[in-house]
């Protein structure tokens, strides 16, 4: 391990740092994307979340957000969804073309999800359920994320010892008495 190349990006510290900035970025979009502020189309929010997956969408093409961990895609698409119902609900006026790149721009965030997944030992970034305007949210996501990281994670041996089985002769002994 170590360093095995002579390129900037390779050594394990390197790639380390990637990992961390990487996630930083990850984590920084999802909780943006979660706020009431970004769905505004006339916010300082909603202008830096789409800055920040073109900065990963950047990244990925260099090969950079391999070293990040992604959310499971279905959490990105329901949270898209939501996003989506209010920010319908903020523009007083159709604008379907600002609209149709916004969904563009979630469901390729949710295909380098995809592409992602299970690529690292770690589970994704929490995202959380943000209430809308309107009765459409996304599914609880704390069991989703627990579930990926159950996954993810490589099974190892107990040290705790299972409960020993009870034989028929003790179970009808302690049943007569």
């Amino acid at each position: 391990m170590g360093t095995w190349g002579h390129g900037n990006l390779e050594s394990d510290y390197a790639l380390d740092e990637l990992s961390t900035r990487a996630n930083e970025l990850l984590t920084s979009l999802l909780r943006r994307a979660q706020r009431k502020e970004s769905r505004e189309y006339d916010e300082y929010d909603h202008t830096t979340l789409f800055v920040e997956f073109e900065i990963v969408f950047a990244l990925d093409a260099h090969g950079i957000m391999r070293n990040g961990t992604f959310p499971i895609a279905d959490l990105v698409r329901a949270l898209a969804q939501d996003f989506l119902a209010a920010y319908d609900v903020y523009m007083d006026t159709s604008w379907p073309e600002r609209r149709a790149k916004i969904v563009e721009t979630f469901e390729r965030f949710a295909a380098l999800c995809d592409k992602y997944e299970g690529h690292t030992l770690l589970p994704g970034p929490e995202i959380k359920s943000v209430p809308s305007a309107t009765k459409a949210t996304a599914a609880p996501m704390s069991k989703a994320t627990a579930s990926r990281a159950a996954r993810a994670r490589p099974a190892t041996k107990s040290k705790a010892k299972p409960p020993k089985a009870k034989s028929k002769s003790n179970a009808k002994a302690k049943a007569k008495a």
